[in-house]
């Protein structure tokens, strides 16, 4: 059971500290325990109650109103304003609302509505990716707890792999040919995942190797195949001061190929790339490189 200060709600919730004690004073939204020394802490049910009542807040709804709903009543309001939201701030909250609930359906039902409104891929951009943002935030100040954020993580990876599995084969057409991979000690697949899906939805060939492969069974498979192009995400490993050796070593071993490369620890990055490395800080500027290669059905 989480145990949140005033400071934490604040925090996650986007209310200033001084308007919840107003809140709690006026209108008897929250009634907080305090601990022996008399300071005020919130149960994880105060913090549920709390981002639900600050998006509608923020979305018209008086607090003295919102003081009088039940949580049934405020949640038929956010899911309400949540299916027509021609933004993404409303969507990022409700799947916030799930992970916190571990609700497996409202984030089903979220998610699937933002692909029918936006397209799968403009859903993962503009509202997955930077919801997986706003968690790693989270995540950083302990406000996310671990199972929160495997169970919210995997729930996107499974969409991930369900939309590239949709995507039809092209048969006997010549494309271009991709693979796939982290390093060892790399598992932060979900970028990886997402450029493979946004490769194949191009026509193009991928082998997927996945998270955590070895040095040696990477050049093994290139010269098995002898793709066009080598993909890998750098989000944790290796840090800074290796990621341009490891790249180093990988352009020398596999020189008939060029190497697709994007994550945090080249973001700071002020040493040379090799010539062959293509470093993609956006995802924009890669989907505009790979849509060259974009096949017609």
């Amino acid at each position: 059971m989480g145990s949140y200060s005033i400071k934490e709600l604040e925090t996650m919730t986007g209310i200033k500290a001084h308007t919840i004690r107003i809140w709690e004073q006026r209108y008897d939204i929250m009634e907080p325990s305090r601990t022996q020394t008399n300071v005020r802490f919130y149960s994880d049910e105060d913090l549920r109650n709390l981002i639900t009542i600050a998006f509608l807040n923020k979305h018209g709804f008086k607090i003295s109103k919102l003081s009088e709903m039940s949580q049934v009543e405020m949640t038929a309001h956010v899911l309400k304003l949540t299916e027509h939201a021609s933004d993404t701030e409303g969507q990022i909250n409700a799947l916030l609302l799930g992970m916190i609930h571990f609700d497996e359906a409202k984030i089903e039902f979220i998610v699937n509505q933002c692909t029918t409104q936006f397209g799968f891929e403009d859903t993962v951009l503009k509202v997955l990716f930077p919801f997986l943002a706003k968690v790693g935030v989270l995540w950083q100040t302990s406000l996310v707890r671990p199972a929160q954020e495997h169970f919210i993580s995997n729930l996107i990876r499974q969409k991930i792999i369900a939309a590239t599995d949709r995507i039809p084969t092209l048969e006997d057409v010549p494309t271009k040919r991709f693979i796939l991979f982290l390093p060892e000690k790399e598992m932060h697949e979900i970028s990886l995942l997402f450029i493979n899906y946004l490769i194949r939805s191009r026509g193009c060939y991928t082998l997927y190797l996945g998270a955590n492969v070895p040095f040696e069974d990477i050049i093994s498979v290139y010269e098995e195949i002898n793709p066009d192009y080598l993909v890998t995400v750098l989000t944790a490993y290796p840090n800074l001061v290796h990621a341009i050796d490891y790249l180093n070593k990988l352009t020398n071993l596999t020189s008939n190929s060029k190497v697709i490369v994007s994550g945090k620890q080249l973001e700071a990055n002020e040493a040379p790339i090799p010539k062959n490395v293509h470093h993609f800080k956006e995802f924009s500027d890669l989907i505009t490189f790979l849509n060259k290669f974009k096949v017609n059905n």
